[in-house]
């Protein structure tokens, strides 16, 4: 069973269960007429116009206005909750998908497959095989955790405040 939705950006949580990382409104876009040139410039465009080409060699599916047709595996409970309420729920810190409708991306996550046409420039390459690719978006607000990059990017902060602790505690003692 395969369900058409598009994909929007707004991101929110749901503060209901401690698994639960973020989720995505799955909500229909009435307007997707704006060029990938029109969403993104600089930088971000050029490598969103890399992935689109990347992807196009396994046979991914990106219309004019570089809409990627991709597909997200669930139960049948979690479709019918994605179709009912218009959001996705994760548990990871990434939604993933790929861009076959007959690829399997993983063992347990149910046999229902939904079709999404995502922003190009919203997705991260995750895997690439010979007939398709995994990819995903990173679900990235009121986080549990920080990445190793999070951590180095933070240490001079962390390091300036060990420093003013610690003075603090000498002069205390």
């Amino acid at each position: 069973e395969t369900t058409k939705n598009n994909f929007s950006k707004n991101n929110k949580i749901d503060s209901d269960g401690l698994e639960v990382r973020g989720q995505y409104d799955v909500k229909e876009l009435e307007n997707s007429s704006f060029s990938l040139e029109q969403r993104v410039s600089g930088d971000k465009l050029l490598d969103t116009q890399d992935l689109i080409e990347e992807i196009k060699t396994v046979g991914a599916k990106v219309d004019k206005n570089g809409y990627v047709t991709l597909y997200h595996q669930t139960t049948n409970e979690n479709a019918d909750k994605i179709r009912q309420t218009g959001k996705m729920i994760a548990k990871e810190p990434y939604v993933y998908f790929s861009t076959s409708k007959s690829a399997s991306q993983s063992e347990g996550r149910g046999n229902t497959k939904l079709e999404f046409k995502i922003p190009a420039e919203k997705l991260i390459l995750d895997d690439i095989f010979d007939d398709n690719a995994d990819v995903k978006i990173k679900l990235n607000k009121n986080k549990e955790y920080y990445s190793l990059d999070e951590i180095r990017k933070l240490e001079p902060q962390i390091a300036e405040s060990l420093k003013i602790i610690n003075s603090v505690k000498v002069k205390t003692k």
